[in-house]
């Protein structure tokens, strides 16, 4: 089991800064944040606007479509559910198995905090060979669950790039990549093997796609059309949830490669830069509103 830390109070300031991330600066050029994020990311502005665009059309009507209650409850406790997000990515991408194990009992975490006042999850990576830290105000529902799993995805990241030989962190986008693919990998292991979680966990995933595939993507698109705009992490979101949908969609059993530091970025051949390009051939739908892939 990881290593629980039971009171929120007890955790460090500076592991509260969700973005964990300060933007590459210059003395020579005055770049635009817009500019540095995208090559913090590995990514072009052309390739970033076809997928906007093309997100934008594949979400109308997102508002209207999402089912069931998103926050049902659930009994399963704290220890239990980070269980069930080790077992549910070990069942998914069984490659990653020893990695997933060591993460599972590795990790800090603080997921039933007492007197907490904070609400919002994170993960906190502590540096090169030292165990992440994760944080959940569990609450028994099907979205802390999800968040859960969502955090379980970032640690086992960090835990599987720490393999490497030299520490590099990984671009925002890609981090987010993971952590969205932890989330596909507890709803698939629901259906086939914790049911009574399934319909709860679907409805949490799609009303979160409202925030991540259409707010998250309009505040995107704004930044793109002003490039003046101070960075907010949000910008990472909503190209790393269309990235973990297709990847978890068509090229599922390479999903192992995008939890290590070197592993697929968006250059690379499954990576963002050439789902852009695949637009140029014809009309193709990058993201649709169901239920993560059925086997």
């Amino acid at each position: 089991m990881s290593n629980t830390v039971p009171d929120g109070s007890l955790i460090p300031l500076v592991s509260l800064e969700d973005t964990g991330e300060r933007l590459p600066s210059s003395c020579i050029t005055r770049e635009t944040d817009l500019s540095r994020w995208l090559a913090l990311n590995r990514l072009e502005k052309t390739s970033c606007l076809k997928l906007l665009d093309q997100l934008l059309l594949d979400t109308f009507g997102i508002a209207t479509e999402t089912p069931g209650i998103s926050n049902e409850v659930t009994t399963v406790d704290p220890s239990h559910a980070w269980k069930i997000c080790c077992d549910a990515i070990s069942s998914s991408i069984p490659s990653l198995r020893p990695v997933v194990e060591k993460t599972f009992t590795e990790t800090s975490t603080c997921l039933r905090p007492r007197n907490s006042t904070i609400s919002q999850s994170f993960t906190y990576d502590r540096g090169f060979h030292r165990v992440p830290f994760v944080y959940v105000d569990y609450s028994y529902s099907s979205k802390s669950l999800i968040s859960l799993a969502h955090e379980f995805g970032h640690a086992l990241q960090i835990t599987a790039s720490n393999d490497s030989d030299v520490y590099a962190r990984m671009p925002p986008i890609s981090r987010e990549c993971c952590a969205f693919v932890a989330e596909h990998c507890l709803i698939d292991y629901a259906r086939h093997s914790a049911p009574v979680l399934f319909s709860g966990l679907v409805a949490a995933w799609a009303k979160d796609n409202l925030y991540y595939l259409v707010d998250n993507a309009e505040t995107l698109k704004r930044a793109f059309n002003k490039d003046t705009l101070s960075y907010h992490y949000s910008w990472n979101y909503p190209l790393a949830r269309l990235w973990s949908h297709w990847l978890w969609n068509e090229r599922h059993d390479n999903l192992a490669d995008i939890f290590h530091t070197n592993g697929t970025s968006s250059e690379d051949i499954w990576g963002l830069k050439n789902i852009a390009s695949s637009l140029d051939s014809g009309p193709s739908t990058l993201y649709s509103q169901t239920v993560p892939r059925d086997d």
